[in-house]
């Protein structure tokens, strides 16, 4: 072949395009495992399909590059990814599927035969070669299609904005097409083929880095969207605290107060004034009535957050169990950022517990280190098993598109307090602890 350096690179970049789709779309559907959550060890693993892939298209053998490839996406799926057996079999035969669908469509349009080898098919090595491109990008669309029509799916564009996009790779596959049969210079190859070539390779992996980014600008609207509903959620929550912290001072002024009506009721004992004491006592029943409040902890702001989330688990079935340390130091952190971790926490806790038959959620904050730390436990029974995505666990809430954000705000409250966050699970209990250094 007059063109084998170029063919030879064609087939490096096809191989290195068909394992990155192979991931995306695999990463679209399940998480990643553990082990490969660090870039460096995926992309190592990336590197080493690659190379085998690239070796074994290298020996022009149809049957064996079909085989080798539908076992390669057997492995990838089955080693660096999660999920049950029966999801992961399903998405390897739909995207050997989609391959072998692009082979067809494209034999379909160029009219090529299917009884005859691929070098032999093609007029000259330039329609060789660019069919391969063509190929590839038919399969990055069939591709992008189904991850942005299943439901399942985490790699979804708006619409609008998936209507945008679709043009640009639509309008690149019709030029592909378009410039074999328009070109000139007969059957010979020529310089400005080759630069064609390389301005297919440009192409395809504009069109892909494209997609790439319109889907991270939808993830970073979303997330931002979710960030500003949970912050405004959160100080309509701190206004609530807010507001029974007042009722918590007016309560303890009572209480500070009640040497002064049990003088009261003594003097009118001595003068016998039966119906004033009666009327004073009503009046003080009423007053403890109207500012009664459970005192679980000094701090007025986190006692009113834990008597609120005790009173909503209570309505649930849940069984609360409360335990604030003398002596517990949180004043350091701001209101706003106490509630959006408490909030979140808390919400995921009895999400989880509710579940259970019986629910139970135990919340246990105490000092350590010679009061240098603030430690926070939250531990909560669940049914089922917990879930992970990019290394955090989801939350249980059934609401479409919050997984995961209250989770990450928790992590980047703490973060900005040069805290630690540790969540696991075993037994059935899933505990989250937080340590927080006094500043």
């Amino acid at each position: 072949m007059r063109y084998t350096a170029i063919y030879n690179l064609c087939i490096v970049v096809s191989c290195m395009f068909e394992i990155y789709f192979a991931l995306n779309f695999f990463q679209a559907f399940h998480d990643i495992n553990d082990f490969f959550q660090s870039k460096v060890k995926f992309f190592i693993c990336y590197f080493c399909f690659v190379v085998m892939n690239i070796v074994v298209n290298l020996q022009q053998n149809s049957i064996f590059n079909v085989s080798f490839a539908a076992f390669l996406y057997l492995f990838i799926v089955f080693s660096l990814f999660t999920g049950d057996m029966k999801s992961k079999m399903v998405h390897w035969i739909i995207l050997i599927f989609l391959g072998a669908s692009a082979e067809m469509i494209f034999s379909l349009l160029q009219s090529l035969p299917v009884d005859v080898p691929v070098d032999q098919a093609f007029e000259n090595e330039f329609f060789m070669v660019s069919g391969m491109l063509a190929v590839k990008l038919i399969y990055f669309l069939l591709l992008s299609i189904v991850k942005q029509f299943s439901r399942y799916s985490t790699e979804k564009l708006e619409w609008k904005l998936f209507a945008n996009y679709i043009i640009i790779p639509v309008a690149t596959l019709g030029i592909m097409f378009a410039i074999p049969y328009v070109r000139r210079g007969g059957q010979g190859n020529t310089v400005m083929d080759l630069i064609l070539i390389l301005f297919y390779m440009l192409l395809l992996l504009g069109n892909v880095s494209l997609f790439y980014m319109f889907s991270r600008y939808s993830k970073i609207k979303e997330q931002q969207m979710m960030q500003e509903i949970s912050k405004t959620k959160y100080k309509e929550m701190k206004r609530h605290y807010d507001r029974m912290e007042r009722l918590d001072g007016k309560h303890r002024e009572l209480i500070h107060n009640i040497d002064h009506y049990l003088r009261q009721i003594g003097i009118y004992a001595e003068n016998n004034e039966m119906e004033e004491i009666k009327r004073t006592l009503s009046d003080l029943q009423i007053e403890f009535t109207k500012g009664e409040q459970e005192i679980i902890c000094a701090n007025d702001y986190l006692n009113s957050i834990l008597a609120d989330f005790k009173e909503r688990a209570e309505k649930e079935q849940i069984q609360v169990e409360l335990f604030v340390e003398a002596g517990f130091k949180i004043e350091f952190m701001k209101e706003i950022d106490l509630t959006a971790i408490l909030g979140n926490l808390f919400d995921n806790a009895m999400e989880a517990a509710k579940e259970c038959d019986q629910g139970k959620v135990c919340v246990t904050f105490f000092m350590q280190s010679g009061g240098a730390l603030s430690v926070m436990r939250i531990e909560n029974n669940y049914k089922e098993l917990p879930q992970k995505k990019d290394g955090s666990f989801l939350s249980t809430k059934k609401e479409q598109g919050v997984h995961g954000i209250g989770i990450k705000n928790v992590h980047r409250i703490v973060d900005r307090y040069n805290g630690y966050m540790q969540q696991e699970y075993s037994g059935g209990v899933f505990e989250t602890t937080l340590i927080i250094p006094l500043s």
